[in-house]
């Protein structure tokens, strides 16, 4: 879907170079009868270079395309216009370039769950201080499984981390018989005060959306508490809150043993225990 509306946007880019062209003479443009002054031409081309720009942009994965496709979007309008009875069909394309192009202006809002999500994350990533070391004592109140698998992966007598990012991709249903959906998300992960923040990507019937989840605390083993929550799903829907029970990362676990469920609980577990941070390119280091 991306590079489709990636070639709408380029198509109707170039289309407009039929009027620049018919201004100036250049050829015989058949598909426009009406006479075009080459002031109004001038306009004609520079849709083209605003269309062919943000087609570009958002190929490159630039958020600002969506500033030259609005500018383009308002002047087609406008030279359409103007050559109405030759031009006319040409507001389809605009009218579908606008519905992405509203969603990317909402997306580009500090009121947006990515903004949102990048600001919570540089609020709460801190100058990196020399940390203590994991040691023995450290591993004591954990499950048995857990410390077996601390020691082998040596994280004991490394310093401790104070966050983690991570990333997954996959895909997700919306119900039970529903059909799968390609996600993208990022997860960032803070254990000196604790906070956890995710962000989605994905998309649906064509339409991109995102969701945020954002924990203000969490409890740690020998810290059981509530957790305070917030829950959203698709800016264009709007926003829940929620408040729930107990988050307790080893509620999961048999005595005995790990099972495939735990390793999504054993990958936030080895960082807060010492391993070594990562940085991010929007956000920086963690």
């Amino acid at each position: 879907m991306r590079f489709l509306l990636i070639s709408i946007i380029a198509i109707h880019g170039l289309i407009h170079l039929m009027g620049f062209t018919k201004a100036f003479g250049f050829a015989a443009v058949n598909q426009i009868k009406q006479s075009i002054s080459r002031p109004v031409g001038l306009l004609w081309l520079l849709c083209a270079i605003l269309f062919i720009a943000a087609a570009v942009f958002f190929f490159l994965g630039k958020q600002q395309w969506w500033m030259l496709a609005g500018l383009g979007v308002i002047l087609s309008q406008i030279v359409i216009a103007l050559s109405w009875s030759d031009a006319k069909e040409g507001t389809l394309f605009n009218l579908i370039i606008l519905v992405p192009l509203v969603l990317a202006f909402i997306n580009a809002q500090p009121s947006s769950y990515r903004n949102i999500y990048q600001a919570e994350v540089r609020k709460a990533l801190k100058p990196s201080n020399e940390m203590p070391v994991v040691t023995e004592e450290d591993l004591e109140l954990l499950p048995d499984p857990v410390q077996k698998y601390l020691r082998y992966t040596g994280a004991v007598g490394k310093p401790k981390v104070r966050n983690f990012r991570a990333r997954f991709t996959g895909t997700m249903k919306t119900k039970k018989d529903g059909n799968w959906l390609a996600i993208a998300s990022r997860q960032y992960d803070f254990f000196d005060d604790p906070a956890r923040m995710f962000f989605i990507e994905s998309s649906m019937f064509g339409l991109p959306f995102d969701g945020l989840q954002q924990y203000d605390s969490f409890p740690l083993p020998v810290n059981r508490g509530r957790r305070k929550c917030r829950h959203a799903h698709g800016d264009v829907l709007g926003a829940s809150w929620i408040r729930g029970a107990v988050l307790d990362p080893f509620a999961g676990f048999d005595d005995n043993r790990l099972t495939r469920r735990d390793i999504p609980l054993l990958a936030g577990l080895r960082p807060a225990f010492g391993t070594r941070h990562s940085c991010d390119a929007d956000l920086g280091c963690a």
